[in-house]
């Protein structure tokens, strides 16, 4: 028996549908993707309270919001909603595993690009497994991308979008057909902005450093926490500036974290071997109370979650809208 990838149920433009309800025609979303922006947030399932962690889902709401302005997207749908909503979806579907949820706003019923009057807004929501990396100990080895990050002289990167992802897309496939992980993107100045699709840490005696945010970077919420979590759980310097391509091939550790890819330790740039090419101290540190935080099991932090107790059987009309 094939068992379908896709949820029972998702949100699209206000409501809880079953999924094969949320349709537009093809030639409807010939021209979305120009606009389209997004938000994937991460639900964390404990097993032992029977309740699906979903992490800072107020953040990525407001960041959905401000890259909609950016792009000067006027919908009727608030991104704000979905904090009620989206418990309501896990309960609806099931939900008991690690998840990434997927928020997107688009527009559809665009015949040419150029005519913004024919827009009609969309807004949808779903679900999907997506295990967590936060056991692993491997580690990536990226290359530095002939490909530049995008400028605000370009379109702004701190807009998360599917017209800037094209930027890391093409550099994620020049680094896999160089047989590396993943590769880094130097700024319109030669500096160091980010990894593909993540923002990027080092570790050098003893201080963690980031780009900072004139360097072209997505202002990552996943880096935010880490910087918090390192000034004030763990009292270890933090700096965020700009950064050398040639600081990276001295550095002790080195990571690349977001919500996809949580905290994903390197050990080479370039083939050159960062400490002894293993998950670092610095990194294992971070990594381990991330772990605890968004599994529930950090009281400090507990407002950074909203939890949603899912029990192993859902009335049948539970958040049908």
């Amino acid at each position: 028996m094939t068992v379908s990838p896709d949820p029972a149920f998702l949100w699209f433009n206000g409501q809880i549908v079953p999924w094969e309800q949320a349709t537009l025609h093809a030639t409807h979303t010939i021209w979305s993707s120009i606009q389209t922006v997004f938000e994937g947030v991460r639900a964390y399932w404990n097993a032992e309270e029977e309740t699906m962690h979903i992490f800072r889902l107020e953040e990525h709401l407001r960041r959905l919001k401000q890259s909609m302005r950016l792009v000067r997207m006027d919908s009727p749908y608030d991104p704000m909603a979905l904090v009620t909503d989206l418990p309501l979806l896990l309960q609806r579907n099931g939900v008991r595993e690690d998840t990434y949820i997927r928020i997107v706003a688009f527009p559809s019923e665009r015949r040419m690009a150029s005519r913004g009057d024919e827009e009609v807004l969309n807004m949808l929501a779903d679900t999907a497994p997506y295990p967590s990396y936060l056991d692993r100990d491997r580690c990536l080895h990226l290359m530095i991308s002939s490909y530049t990050r995008i400028s605000e002289m370009v379109m702004p990167p701190r807009v998360k979008s599917m017209s800037n992802y094209r930027n890391g897309d093409l550099a994620m496939r020049e680094a896999k057909l160089a047989g590396y992980d993943g590769a880094i993107l130097l700024n319109r100045l030669g500096e160091i902005s980010e990894c593909t699709w993540s923002n990027l840490f080092i570790v050098r005696d003893g201080a963690l450093i980031t780009p900072d945010h004139t360097s072209d970077i997505l202002e990552g919420i996943t880096r935010d926490v880490l910087l918090g979590l390192a000034r004030e759980r763990l009292g270890i310097p933090v700096q965020e500036r700009r950064l050398a391509r040639t600081e990276l091939y001295l550095a002790d550790e080195a990571f690349q974290c977001g919500t996809a890819a949580e905290i994903l330790p390197i050990g080479s740039i370039d083939r050159y071997t960062l400490g002894d090419g293993g998950i670092g101290p610095i990194t294992r540190q971070l990594r381990d109370l991330f772990r605890a935080i968004v599994y529930g099991r950090d009281e400090a932090t507990s407002d950074w979650l909203l939890s949603v107790h899912v029990p192993g059987h859902i009335p049948a009309l539970l958040g049908v809208s």
